[in-house]
């Protein structure tokens, strides 16, 4: 199992930064390794990852919606995870922490190590493109 976690600092509200982290189809935007998110309904979406050259197909589901505070989806496919994020107020806009996990299954385990290195340099596009995003 892998993952990262970073906290970073945007000037959009707790509300608008809720709304706009709560639509699965804003993700290849503020997340560079997503290169499409095709929402299936308000719960779910239909998501390709870019890893090492390969693309991974995946599910995300919201698993947890707590207005305007937490968001929680699950990752479902040949990568299984979960992603937290955490909203908190703060001067001048809000804190916002993105937390992943990921766990390889199958033969697909031993990549285990490199994931852990690709999701440091993931966590660190993810926190560039919040601050972006919600600027």
């Amino acid at each position: 199992m892998a993952g990262y976690s970073v906290t970073t600092h945007v000037e959009a509200s707790p509300a608008t930064a809720y709304t706009y982290l709560r639509d699965l189809g804003n993700l290849p935007h503020w997340d560079s390794s997503v290169r499409e998110s095709v929402a299936v309904n308000s719960q779910r979406a239909d998501v390709t990852v870019g890893f090492y050259g390969k693309a991974l197909e995946a599910v995300y589901e919201i698993a947890e919606s707590t207005e305007p505070d937490r968001i929680v989806w699950d990752v479902i496919g040949k990568a299984n995870g979960r992603t937290v994020i955490d909203i908190e107020p703060a001067e001048h806009g809000c804190q916002v922490t993105v937390s992943t996990t990921i766990k390889l299954s199958g033969i697909a385990r031993l990549l285990d190590r490199g994931l852990g290195v690709a999701l440091e340099g993931i966590g660190e596009n993810v926190e560039k493109g919040l601050r972006k995003a919600l600027a």
